[in-house]
């Protein structure tokens, strides 16, 4: 069996909601490389209040450029 960009398209995802006291989460898993936008996600992140998002990134820095490093 081959899932396509990691996802099972045949089964729907169910969509549970997020109490309202609970911070958003938010994963990267992948590339960390300036073509995928993790600093663009950081930088939006900013823009909410600290105790209203968390984030998760995985992924290997040590082959991004340092100069992108050191942006992130």
């Amino acid at each position: 069996m081959t899932v396509d960009f990691g996802i099972d398209a045949a089964e729907p995802v169910k969509r549970t909601e997020r109490p309202p006291n609970e911070p958003l989460r938010v994963a990267y898993l992948g590339s960390i490389d300036e073509s995928k936008g993790v600093h663009v996600l950081l930088e939006a992140c900013r823009l909410l209040e600290p105790a209203a998002v968390t984030v998760a990134i995985h992924g290997d820095v040590a082959a991004a450029p340092k100069v992108y490093q050191r942006r992130l």
